[in-house]
């Protein structure tokens, strides 16, 4: 039985000599995904290819450049990097060179460094004679010993098949058992060289193709390598198959209704795809810790509970309440106030928050889709939609917070009192778990500030108005607006009624 071999494969080539649509064409739109190695900077993006005997793995370097920017720099670097971390180099140069230039010469020195395999692709033969192409081939074999030297048409896929079918032969075998160790359990298992040249730099890969391949409930990666890939199916079929799955599942005899299921799906297949793939990790990590903001929250309400009730509690209400607008237009000017405090307050919160962390990671990723952190998010959005999309909640959750504590200050009369209903209603989601997406009490702890706060898009949770379904980021942000109108409307009632004793 032939074995199935898998491997990565380099792309490499100057900027604009056609590197991206090689790829385009070599996957014919059958990517499995499009992905990219992280913990660097402009990163290669990569795709899977799944034929009957082998999965070719190929990453797209940035294009080589004389670098102007420190940026370019290091995509240079990046590009120079992946030369000594995959099993075959394609190397693409244009049809229409004469000579070897400055940027294929730098690559040609990387190469000679290297020692690695490489086939040699010419790109836009249709561009050219057969007499200047056999010259130009002459011309590269003098300088490197390619392992083949493939003309081709990648906008009209010629020569694609040829490129497949060289990458095969050259492929490193994954499952050599040289590779393998016995671990504690028993069990065959990579050995830590393997673990940390082949797998810990691509977990964010193996999990995503984890959760559409594997079983549905597990993160490990493991099970990847339980699957007959030959028998692979289509990775975005698959992909909307799983999330149909879950959509199916039940909890406690609850299950999603018929206009819910509808509903998620056609907001699944609204995804654009293929996913592409860059270096994302400053939204990444702005997400990680942007439920912080909760306690942005918190400070603002603890600056605002006395606004009502620390009048109550001085005794300056009797003079404020016996002025001419008193009752009226002095009520409305501390709501105004209350709310550019708030606002500036938490502007300032979120911005230095936000700020931190892109200008430890960049803002690199914000044109990706947020399936790069969840493969199975509904959601059609980019980073950056995503992040402008939690910007609003986050103000509307905290406008009707900043609304509920002015209620509660006009109502009671000690502002400490207001203070702990405040932490109690914000904080109360952290002693109640939420086990799933169904039942009265979890739709109310989704809603709850603690929760709401932060949305990363993962889950499909739902509320269902008659025959219309509205998602949990909307339902929040109506939630809190409501909240914060009715609020608003019985704090200005309570405070102007109030009876001076």
């Amino acid at each position: 039985m032939e074995k199935f071999k898998s491997g990565f494969v380099s792309i490499i080539g100057r900027t604009n000599v056609g590197k991206s649509t090689l790829i385009n064409s070599l996957t014919n739109q059958k990517v499995a995904i499009t992905v990219n190695k992280p913990q660097t900077t402009r990163t290669a993006i990569k795709a899977i290819i799944n034929n009957s005997n082998s999965q070719i793995i190929i990453t797209d370097t940035p294009g080589i450049h004389k670098p102007r920017t420190k940026l370019g720099t290091v995509m240079n670097e990046t590009a120079f990097t992946m030369v000594g971390e995959v099993d075959v180099i394609l190397f693409v140069i244009e049809a229409t060179s004469e000579t070897i230039g400055k940027g294929d010469r730098i690559i040609l020195d990387k190469l000679k460094e290297s020692n690695k395999k490489a086939i040699l692709i010419i790109n836009k033969i249709d561009l050219i004679k057969r007499e200047k192409l056999l010259s130009l081939i002459d011309l590269y074999s003098k300088e490197y010993n390619f392992e083949a030297v493939i003309p081709i048409s990648a906008n009209k896929r010629k020569g694609m098949e040829e490129i497949i079918k060289e990458i095969e032969k050259l492929q490193e075998l994954h499952n050599d058992p040289n590779n393998l160790i016995t671990n504690s359990d028993g069990e065959k298992d990579f050995s830590i060289e393997i673990y940390n040249e082949y797998l810990n730099n691509r977990l964010d890969l193996l999990t995503n193709i984890n959760r559409v391949y594997a079983n549905y409930n597990t993160s490990y990666i493991t099970e990847l390598f339980n699957l007959n890939l030959k028998e692979q199916k289509d990775f975005y079929e698959t992909r909307q198959q799983r999330i149909e799955e879950e959509l199916n599942q039940s909890y406690d005899g609850k299950k999603y209704t018929p206009q819910e299921k509808e509903y998620w799906l056609e907001k699944s297949n609204n995804t654009k795809t293929p996913f592409e793939y860059d270096f994302y990790y400053g939204y990444s990590n702005l997400y990680n810790t942007y439920e912080l903001l909760i306690f942005g929250v918190i400070a603002i309400c603890i600056c605002l509970a006395s606004v009502f009730a620390g009048e109550y509690q001085n005794g300056t209400d009797k003079i404020l309440l016996t002025t001419k607008y008193g009752k009226s237009k002095g009520v409305t000017a501390k709501i105004i106030a209350s709310y550019i405090f708030a606002t500036l307050v938490f502007t300032i919160y979120l911005i230095f928050a936000i700020g931190t962390i892109f200008l430890m990671f960049g803002t690199d990723g914000g044109n990706l889709p947020i399936q790069l952190s969840n493969i199975l998010s509904p959601y059609a959005l980019t980073f950056f939609q995503s992040l402008l999309y939690n910007i609003v909640i986050s103000y509307t959750v905290l406008f009707g917070m900043v609304g509920l504590t002015l209620f509660l200050s006009s109502k009671l009369k000690n502002p400490m009192t207001v203070l702990v209903i405040d932490i109690a209603i914000i904080m109360l989601p952290v002693f109640l778990s939420i086990k799933s997406a169904f039942g009265i009490l979890n739709k109310i702890l989704f809603l709850m500030p603690y929760n709401a706060i932060y949305s990363n898009f993962s889950q499909m949770v739902s509320y269902k108005l008659g025959n219309i379904v509205i998602d949990l980021p909307m339902m929040t942000i109506i939630t809190y607006i409501f909240m914060m109108v009715i609020a608003l409307i019985c704090a200005k009632k309570t405070y102007s009624k109030h009876q001076v004793e």
